[in-house]
C-alpha cells in the first residue's frame, strides 16, 4: 500500500465484514488514550477535516511498478497535507508527552524519535483494511518504524458503525499464526489508539448510512520511526 504496510492477503483470519469477536483488554497489545486532545481543538480539527474534501486521494497498493488501487485489500481516502500543517507539530508533542507510557505499556524498546509520519484517512460505507503490519524489517522503507498511533474524530452522536480496529496476538510468524485470538478496540471521537507497529491488525469495514463526506469515519494515523528514512525511501511514506 502507500504508504507501505505488509499484507496478509488470503491469510486465515475474519472476513473484512465480519463483526468484531473479541473486547481486547489492553495489556501489551494497544493503549488507549481518552481526550487526547482539547475539545477546541478537536472541533477544530473535525472542521478541517471535512473541508478538505476535494483534496482526498483514493488510498491505494504500491509495487515497484505502479501505484493503483485495490479495492480487495484496502479502500478509503486519504489526506497526505496535514503533514504540511500545525496539527503534525501539535500531534507530535501530545505524543511525546505520553511516549514513556505507551513504551513501558506495550513493552516496546525504548528510543530516540528521529521521524514522525501523519496522513488524515477518511472511511465511509463499504471501506476497510485487510489485516496487515505496518513494518516489514526486510524492507528499509518501514524498517524503521516502532509505533503506530490512530486518532478519531467524528461527528456527535457518532453516524457511522463499525470500523473497529481488529488484533491478532501474533507479531509474526504464518498466516495461520495471525489468525490465533483477536481483540477490537471500537472508535471514540477524541481517543488515540497506539500500538506496536509489527502488530498485525485490520480496519473493519464501516457502515455509513448517509454516505454524506462529512459523516465519515475520520482518523488521523500515523507513524513514530527510531531513524530517518534515506532520500530513496523519502516517496514511499507520508
Amino acid at each position: 500500500t502507500e504508504p507501505p504496510v505488509l499484507v496478509n492477503v488470503g491469510g486465515g483470519g475474519l472476513p473484512v465484514n465480519a463483526p468484531a469477536a473479541l473486547p481486547g483488554a489492553a495489556g501489551d497489545r494497544y493503549v488507549r488514550i481518552d481526550d487526547f486532545l482539547t475539545p477546541a481543538e478537536n472541533e477544530a480539527l473535525l472542521r478541517f477535516a471535512i473541508e478538505q474534501e476535494e483534496n482526498y486521494a483514493r488510498s491505494g497498493v504500491y509495487n515497484e511498478k505502479e501505484h493503483t488501487t485495490n479495492a480487495t485489500i484496502r479502500r478509503s481516502k486519504v489526506l497526505y497535507r496535514i503533514a504540511q500543517t500545525p496539527w503534525k507539530p501539535l500531534f507530535i508533542e501530545r505524543l511525546k508527552l505520553h511516549l514513556p507510557h505507551l513504551l513501558r505499556t506495550l513493552k516496546v524498546p525504548a528510543f530516540d524519535v528521529r521521524e514522525v509520519e501523519i496522513q488524515l484517512t477518511a472511511s465511509n460505507d463499504g471501506d476497510f483494511f485487510k489485516r496487515h503490519s505496518d513494518t516489514d524489517r526486510s524492507n528499509e522503507s518501514i524498517a524503521s518504524r516502532q509505533l503506530t498511533f490512530v486518532y478519531y474524530l467524528n461527528r456527535t452522536p457518532k453516524p457511522y458503525s463499525g470500523g473497529n480496529i481488529l488484533f491478532y496476538d501474533e507479531h509474526a510468524g504464518t498466516p495461520d499464526d495471525r489468525g490465533a485470538g483477536v481483540g477490537s478496540v471500537s472508535p471514540a471521537n477524541n481517543c488515540l489508539v497506539s500500538f506496536a507497529s509489527d502488530r498485525w491488525h485490520e480496519v473493519e469495514m464501516v457502515r455509513c448510512p448517509s454516505g454524506a463526506f462529512a459523516d465519515s469515519r475520520f482518523t488521523v494515523n500515523g507513524w513514530l520511526r527510531s531513524q530517518t528514512q534515506t532520500a530513496a525511501d523519502a516517496g514511499h511514506s507520508h
